[in-house]
């Protein structure tokens, strides 16, 4: 079995940038060296995680992240993988190690934010509004009432 396939149906409906970060994430996986007995792990944790995987960070970074995490959780995830709940209830029987995987970049993610080496530029969004009571009108306000 392609156990790739877990993430790429997980990729399905995201937003494309999204989906081509987090594909070039599992080709990094793919070539890493020495995961022959824990690469298809990796997947099922991946899968579970994408809606929350921010893609600040470079793509090999979160790979790495993503390796560490197998490489010490390794034996707890084939125990949910290999459990009754996961043919049950499929991902959502994941959602621990994809909420761990996920706090893990958002780790690193704040570290590098805090050392300056993260900006991340937010894109202002401006609302206005014509209702408010406790304020002038928008834009000017009617003082003669005509």
């Amino acid at each position: 079995m392609n156990h790739r396939q877990i993430l790429d149906r997980a990729l399905v409906g995201l937003p494309a940038a999204k989906a081509a970060y987090l594909l070039r994430v599992a080709d990094m996986v793919e070539q890493r060296e020495g995961l022959e007995d824990r690469r298809h792990l990796l997947y099922p944790v991946l899968a579970a995680a994408v809606s929350g995987i921010e893609t600040v960070l470079e793509p090999q970074e979160v790979a790495d992240t993503v390796v560490d995490l197998v490489m010490h959780h390794g034996e707890g995830i084939a125990a949910t993988l290999y459990a009754p709940a996961y043919l049950r209830q499929g991902l959502a029987a994941m959602a621990p190690w994809a909420e761990r995987l996920q706090a893990e970049l958002a780790v690193r993610i704040f570290d590098r934010m805090a050392s300056g080496q993260l900006r991340i530029d937010e894109p202002k969004v401006w609302r206005f509004r014509t209702d408010t009571q406790d304020g002038p009108a928008f834009p000017f306000a009617d003082e003669d009432g005509d």
